[in-house]
């Protein structure tokens, strides 16, 4: 899912599975994007991996919803940095 954050900011929010040493994991995604004028921006990546066995736990659940909800109040600096 994608959402307008506001001030240009844009966040794209997925999940995908995957296999690792034979474990199956379900990894969480929030990636930013942030416009920086004229001709630049930057982008944010974060994720969080989890056995998928326990993608359902409630402390699993609980992170995420902290994750998703502090990430989103994330602001990035309004000038380009050298």
């Amino acid at each position: 899912m994608s959402f307008d954050l506001g001030h240009g900011n844009a966040l794209l929010r997925y999940t995908e599975e995957t296999e690792e040493d034979g474990d199956s994991l379900t990894i969480h995604y929030w990636q930013f994007a942030n416009p920086v004028p004229p001709n630049h921006f930057r982008i944010a990546i974060f994720s969080y991996s989890v056995l998928t066995e326990r993608n359902d736990d409630e402390d699993v659940t609980a992170d995420i919803a902290m994750l998703d909800e502090e990430l989103r109040r994330c602001e990035f600096a309004s000038e380009l940095g050298e």
